[in-house]
């Protein structure tokens, strides 16, 4: 039964025919806001590249105007190939439809929708029927709603606790001359003063719950349930009314949150909010559970993980120290009151408490009130040249890094840690910097500033081309393999030597972004020019980076730089030469 139908797109040409239908049944998984029937013939495999083509492009445009719909598409393919597209859908006819060969074919967005079964032909047909049973089971069904508690954070909240603090006696704290004490205490404190100030609500989070979906729009939802069961036509109909707007509206608040998280560079949100409105779920790479989660099984794992801590790492250390080893006339390592207020207010309040359960929110809002204990007891580490046990803590998430887990091995520890203890982390960072900067390899590109695995392959790349620049393909075909390694990783990198047909598709695929944001976003070339003069400009002025002199060697007096010689394209287009041709047009 079906509340109402409409057909969308009737296309015909002389590679294919497509018919599109859009279908609202009465009873629906609330995860589908309606149905979209594709229906397709294509006579001919000859022209296979031109019908494929037009479908694919047809179901783009369906996915980017209606992206929580559920889309079957089905026809006579004529031994087509969808899978030649960048339409990634599920094939569910698995059994034969003419003689040995399935030509009938029925896909959809959903895996494991229907499950095929063979019927006789109907008439004189020379196609089998097919019977698709459904074999999709809602969300609601198969994932059983959290139920969570959490803080109800809020300024009225934060106010109480800043009011907490100001009236605490911090210099009470300071008496106790045992470290692990003194921090023991003032953590259970600020507990104390969280759990007495902010309350906790118990959340039930439903699977099929969309963000849009606020608690305006489901009351207007229980109302109109209710009036379905008193059979209140009238109502119902007001209701229905009233709720299009409502979900329109909802839908617009949480639009217009993504793009200011798009102005804000928050490219997390940005992604988290693309992924809900696409529907793109990664339900391909859901791991398997961890086997045989045991109290043994969680000891062993904890000596896995810690199977380092037992050994003396003297020897590994001493040439360090004796290259930084600090004289007499250096000031001692000591941090102000100013410099944890400053690393508090860096911190992002949505980020995860660690095992002293301080999050950072409160570090952040309520700074004022205690930086001062802290700045006390980071002195106090520094002085004694230890840390209070409770910052060596860790919550260790283990997160399967394939689908099926063998060993230990195939868990990747995500480690919890404290706030506080990142924050003295920061901080003696910033101290130790200026010691070991003299020591540390060019070649280091983790754990720097300014300085990204990007780097590290436009130093290898830069070699890589070179060489190949200078040498005949017979010496160079052991070392290709190394470049289409890193081929596809980051912009700067690929960006320059990339197709024309691969900067084609990619440019595809963000006009199909546009149209699904609503903004205009630049082409892959425009970004690439932006993305390549930025990095070009960084290794210009770090004179530690080791592609620093591959740029400054060429550098005339007249202030623009000598062209490099290529051999090849390929070398032509990579990072170096094209930087430099970017550099020498602002002349």
């Amino acid at each position: 039964m079906c509340i109402r139908d409409r057909l969308k797109l009737h296309k015909c040409t002389p590679y294919s025919e497509v018919l599109v239908v859009s279908i609202r049944p009465y009873y629906l998984p609330r995860e589908f806001s309606h149905v979209i029937n594709v229906l397709v013939y294509i006579p001919e495999k000859k022209f296979e590249k031109n019908a494929i083509n037009e479908v694919a492009e047809i179901i783009q445009d369906i996915e980017c105007s209606h992206s929580e719909a559920l889309v079957p598409i089905n026809g006579d393919f004529n031994r087509c190939k969808l899978k030649k597209t960048t339409v990634t859908y599920y094939q569910h006819v698995t059994c034969e439809t003419r003689d040995n060969a399935i030509l009938d074919l029925c896909f959809s967005n959903v895996k494991d929708a229907y499950t095929s079964w063979p019927l006789p032909n109907l008439g004189h047909s020379d196609h089998n029927l097919v019977l698709l049973s459904p074999r999709y089971r809602p969300l609601i069904k198969t994932c059983e709603p959290k139920i969570i508690k959490v803080r109800k954070w809020s300024p009225e909240a934060e106010e109480a606790l800043i009011t907490e603090f100001e009236k605490t006696d911090w210099n009470i704290f300071t008496d106790e001359e045992d470290l692990n004490g003194i921090t023991n205490a003032v953590s259970a404190y600020i507990n104390f003063c969280i759990e007495k100030c902010v309350p906790v609500k118990t959340v039930k989070i439903y699977p099929n719950n969309k963000p849009w979906i606020t608690k305006a729009v489901k009351l207007l939802l229980c109302e109109k349930r209710q009036a379905f069961k008193l059979g209140d036509t009238n109502r119902m109909k007001r209701l229905t009314s009233e709720i299009k707007p409502e979900i329109k509206k909802q839908k617009n608040i949480f639009r217009k949150k993504v793009e200011q998280n798009f102005k804000s560079n928050n490219m997390k949100k940005v992604w988290q909010g693309m992924k809900l409105m696409s529907g793109y779920t990664n339900s391909g790479n859901i791991p398997t559970p961890i086997p045989n989660v045991t109290v043994q099984y969680v000891n062993e794992l904890n000596e896995f993980y810690n199977r380092f801590n037992g050994y003396d790492f003297k020897e590994e250390r001493r040439p360090l120290f004796n290259s930084c080893r600090v004289t007499e006339e250096d000031p001692k390592f000591i941090v102000s009151i100013s410099d944890v207020h400053n690393e508090f207010m860096k911190l992002n309040p949505s980020k995860a408490a660690g095992p002293d359960k301080i999050p950072p929110r409160v570090l952040n809002a309520c700074s004022p009130h205690l930086d001062g204990i802290f700045t006390y007891i980071f002195n106090l580490c520094l002085l004694n040249h230890t840390f209070p046990d409770l910052w060596k803590l860790s919550c260790i998430i283990p997160v399967p890094k394939k689908p099926k887990i063998t060993c230990m091995n195939d868990l990747r520890p995500v480690a919890l840690t404290s706030v506080v203890m990142k924050t003295l982390e920061r901080l003696i960072l910033r101290i130790m910097e200026p010691y070991v900067e003299k020591v540390l390899d060019p070649l280091k590109f983790a754990y720097r500033s300014s300085r990204s695995t990007s780097d590290a392959i436009l130093h290898k790349l830069h070699s890589l081309y070179s060489h190949l620049d200078n040498t005949n393909k017979g010496h160079s075909a052991r070392i290709i393999s190394v470049v289409c390694s890193v081929w596809t990783y980051r912009l700067a990198c690929w960006a320059g030597n990339a197709a024309g047909v691969d900067r084609g598709r990619i440019d595809t695929f963000i006009r199909q972004a546009c149209k699904m944001i609503g903004l205009q976003l630049p082409s892959i070339s425009e970004v690439y020019l932006e993305h390549l003069q930025k990095t070009f400009h960084c290794i210009d002025l770090d004179t530690s980076h080791p592609l620093h002199y591959a740029i400054i060697n060429q550098l005339n007096p007249s202030g623009r730089m000598r062209l490099l010689r290529a051999k090849t394209n390929r070398y032509a287009k990579s990072f170096i030469p094209s930087g430099i041709n970017q550099f020498n047009k602002r002349f």
